[in-house]
C-alpha cells in the first residue's frame, strides 16, 4: 500500500503571515488561528518558539508572493 502524503496545514506564506501578526502586541493566537482557518495547535506547531513564551520578531517578507486571505 503506498504511503499517503498530506498537504501541510499551513503554507509558508501563511506561516509568514502568522509571524507578522504575532509581532503585533495586541494580536492573540486564537484570533490569528481563526483568521488563517487553522487551530491554535497548528499555530504552535508552525511557530515553535511560542511554546517557550517568545513571540517572533517581524522578518523580511518571503521570496514568494504572499497569498491574500479572503475577506469576511
Amino acid at each position: 500500500m503506498p504511503s499517503q502524503r498530506f498537504a501541510p496545514a499551513m503554507m509558508p506564506e501563511q506561516v509568514w503571515h502568522a509571524r507578522a501578526l504575532l509581532a503585533q502586541p495586541d494580536a492573540t493566537i486564537a484570533s490569528i488561528a481563526r483568521l488563517l482557518g487553522v487551530s491554535r495547535a497548528t499555530i504552535y506547531k508552525y511557530v515553535p518558539e511560542l511554546k517557550s513564551g517568545h513571540r517572533p520578531q517581524l522578518e523580511a517578507s518571503p521570496q514568494t508572493t504572499r497569498a491574500e486571505l479572503p475577506a469576511g
